[in-house]
């Protein structure tokens, strides 16, 4: 039996537990109505704004493609095409639930992460599906009767 400890528990009264590779345990309560209800929108925003990037670099593609340009015109698309791509790579998607992360763990863990993303867990840093997780275990878990209990 190992004695390692999962870093990220979905804990079945709508907290989550989340262990750091220090031994470090931050325990974020459920968020109120108004609190929920910005960190979906944030999330959402996020998520639109990076559909909206590679929706455009898509469209622009395609148009090239379908219509009969001259090669002047075809360099040009490439190197618009080519500069995206490098933006990024500069950054991630990933670095977009930075972010998110920072405030939720600011406004409802009992001890908030590093103020340096540097200083994250790599696997939690940079898991750009953790903020969705968090918001859909608040939605579908119903709270348990009685006061939430402090660790």
């Amino acid at each position: 039996m190992s004695d390692q400890v999962e870093p990220i528990t979905f804990d079945p009264i709508g907290t989550v537990t989340v262990t750091a590779d220090d031994g470090t345990v931050h325990l974020l309560r459920r968020p109120t109505m108004r609190q929920w209800r910005h960190f979906r929108r944030a999330y959402d925003q996020a998520q639109a704004e990076a559909r909206k990037t590679l929706e455009a670099l898509h469209g622009r593609l395609n148009a090239v493609k379908d219509a009969d340009v001259g090669d002047e015109e075809m360099v040009a698309v490439q190197a618009e095409i080519a500069a995206e791509a490098e933006r990024l790579r500069e950054h991630p998607m990933w670095e977009q639930s930075q972010p998110w992360l920072a405030e939720a763990f600011d406004q409802l863990a009992d001890v908030p992460l590093p103020p340096d993303p540097d200083d994250w867990p790599a696997w939690l840093g940079t898991n750009q599906g953790l903020p969705e997780r968090i918001i859909r275990h608040w939605q579908t878990i119903p709270k348990a009767s009685g006061p939430t209990p402090t660790p």
